[in-house]
């Protein structure tokens, strides 16, 4: 006789695979821009033709800097891109409305941090990046 799987399993599974498509999207997406586009322009261009809104309830957000020095972080609030000119992004919310500064506390000290060193000095190394 075959048992039933409860339905808060079956919930939980689906979720599961939702949120694991959700990142494959993110993924693909991620290596397309960085093979397609050679600048900022190109990447957000070529993000505004496709719909990545996080219906699974994740934040979705792209930190997109070019050989020009521009960088901007590209976040999916209510169903809309929003593009925000800044040189950190450590996983809040950047653009201004309700969900500006939604995410974990440790975010908000990371970029506090990486702030105070941007004010110090204009350009990281990897290693100054990684200690």
């Amino acid at each position: 006789m075959k048992s039933k799987m409860c339905w808060w399993k079956k919930a939980l599974l689906m979720t599961a695979m939702l949120i694991l498509l959700v990142i494959i999207i993110v993924i693909v997406m991620f290596w397309r821009v960085i093979r397609t586009a050679a600048s900022v322009e190109e990447a957000v261009e070529l993000l505004s033709k496709y719909d990545l809104h996080a219906s699974a309830g994740m934040m979705v957000h792209f930190s997109i800097a070019d050989a020009s020095g521009r960088s901007v972080a590209v976040e999916y609030i209510d169903n809309e891109m929003c593009v925000v000119e800044t040189d950190i992004a450590t996983n809040f919310y950047l653009s201004e409305g309700e969900k500006y500064g939604i995410g974990s506390e440790e975010s908000h000290i990371r970029y506090e941090i990486l702030n105070a060193l941007l004010q110090e000095r204009k350009a990281f190394t990897m290693e100054d990046i990684r200690d």
